[in-house]
């Protein structure tokens, strides 16, 4: 198997079937927690080129991997609300926001592993940028 990104594991929130066809031709599956494992491998034209096991293990993750990453950069930015909405509209306003967010993040916990502080306690985080 070539090497490269194969799956991009998201919410359903940000991916429509549009978008999943135009990764998919490149031959990258855009995987939401409704996706199935019949419907990756239809996307990809494939058969089977991810296992259920796999398909449910990379769902499974992104609760443990993505969303404390979200919880912790919208604290970090002081992002508020039932849906957490970022005070700029547009993609590349957004975009650049949400790169400078875990850029700013990333620095934050390897600050905080160097001088010994919880990686995850966001006022330790904060205290790094003021």
């Amino acid at each position: 198997m070539e090497k490269g990104v194969r799956c991009i594991v998201t919410d359903n929130g940000y991916v429509d079937k549009k978008r999943q066809t135009a990764f998919a031709e490149t031959e990258v599956l855009l995987l939401t927690p409704k996706t199935t494992l019949a419907e990756a491998n239809r996307l990809l034209g494939t058969d089977p080129l991810y296992t259920a096991t796999q398909v449910e293990t990379w769902q499974a993750s992104r609760k443990t991997a993505i969303e404390p990453v979200f919880d912790l950069l919208s604290k970090l930015l002081s992002i508020t609300g039932a849906h957490k909405p970022l005070p700029m509209r547009g993609v590349a306003y957004v975009s650049s926001f949400l790169g400078i967010g875990i850029l700013l993040l990333q620095l934050a916990m390897l600050i905080n592993v160097r001088c010994g502080l919880p990686t995850r306690n966001v006022t330790h985080i904060k205290t790094v940028f003021r």
